[in-house]
């Protein structure tokens, strides 16, 4: 049975602790973030991350992306290069995924066996708390089966997942966004165009380099 969570007022960090509670015991979880409705797991738990590639019926060549609270929880799993470092000081939290070379300590399934992760900051006060909770890193990927629409709403993300999950946050309409910009530092290129476009990152950089 999916437990359904309306998240609002003074009981939302209750709600908050019982969904992390349940994600540190291996659930699947549909919550809001800075940009769409997303389903994600605790990212250590390799069976919880297989369970995300068969309800997304997502390429398990595919990294699964992953949101932390903060960069102190990300250097527990990832190298944070001098680069990555400045961009998540100057956009996260945000709408930007920084891909950097993995820790040890993370399922292959996560990472497709590629040695990287793609982690960011949301700047959801949901998808962030949820995070905090956890104190791991927190899967965050499009709660859509691959090559279908993003959802912003939560009726929506009730109706296509009370069946296959086992919590879902409905924190109601979304302001619809662009996806979050992908930028690997480790080649130095934007995978995907975002919401930050890469005349920002691009400036960002600059800026430091020239200082």
């Amino acid at each position: 049975m999916c437990l359904i969570l309306h998240i609002s007022g003074r009981k939302q960090p209750m709600l908050i602790r019982l969904a992390a509670s349940a994600l540190d015991e291996g659930a699947i979880a549909i919550f809001p973030t800075e940009t769409c409705y997303g389903i994600g797991c605790d990212a250590t738990d390799e069976t919880a991350v297989r369970r995300i590639f068969e309800i997304k019926k997502r390429n398990k060549k595919k990294a699964l992306p992953v949101i932390v609270n903060d960069i102190q929880t990300a250097e527990r799993y990832c190298y944070i290069t001098p680069t990555a470092e400045l961009l998540a000081k100057k956009f996260m939290p945000g709408p930007l995924t920084l891909v950097v070379k993995a820790r040890g300590n993370l399922p292959k399934a996560l990472t497709a066996s590629s040695g990287k992760i793609a982690f960011r900051i949301s700047s959801n006060k949901i998808a962030n708390a949820l995070a905090k909770e956890l104190g791991k890193p927190l899967v965050a990927t499009s709660a859509n089966p691959g090559g279908k629409g993003e959802i912003y709403s939560g009726k929506e993300a009730i109706e296509k997942f009370a069946q296959c999950v086992d919590i879902i946050i409905d924190a109601g309409a979304l302001k619809k966004r662009k996806p979050s910009t992908i930028y690997d530092t480790l080649s130095n290129k934007i995978l995907r165009a975002g919401e930050i476009s890469g005349g920002r990152i691009n400036k960002a950089l600059k800026t430091a380099t020239n200082k």
